[in-house]
């Protein structure tokens, strides 16, 4: 099972997946000043009901803040390692912008899950989170 987080300026969306399924999916509420041990309890706590645990871990956080707190967080409830999305992670997009270390990791998953939903041709993702951002991936899967 996959544990992915996505750690935004207002919300923690996370999801539980077996596979391509998505098994739970909640939100918590991003606050870098709780403590590991409590975002440890709030990803455990859902688990249950679930009688599988996650053996992998990723994370996409636009607040760096709190990704020391969430890899920790995911360690001690998971003893699972998690990885977090760069601009430098290996998921076949070429960022075609001046300062590729600036995009967030939201608008990469975002790059991602287009050129996963629409492989080979053109498309643009509109994300209304705490601000609303446009990306576009080119047929190629250029961004």
């Amino acid at each position: 099972m996959l544990l992915a987080l996505d750690a935004g300026n207002t919300n923690i969306t996370v999801g539980v997946f077996a596979g391509d399924r998505l098994v739970r999916q909640w939100r918590l509420e991003t606050d870098p000043r709780r403590t590991s041990s409590w975002y440890a309890r709030a990803l455990k706590c859902p688990f249950r009901k679930i009688s599988e645990r996650p053996d992998r871990a990723v994370v996409g956080s636009v607040v760096p803040p709190l990704d020391r707190t969430l890899a920790e967080a995911v360690l001690t409830a998971f003893g699972v390692k998690a990885e977090f999305v760069t601009p430098v992670s290996p998921l076949g997009l070429k960022l075609k912008v001046k300062t590729p270390s600036q995009v967030g990791a939201d608008r990469i998953l975002n790059a991602v899950g287009l050129r996963e939903l629409f492989p080979g041709r053109p498309a643009i993702a509109i994300d209304f989170g705490t601000a609303t951002t446009f990306d576009c991936v080119d047929a190629g899967g250029l961004i």
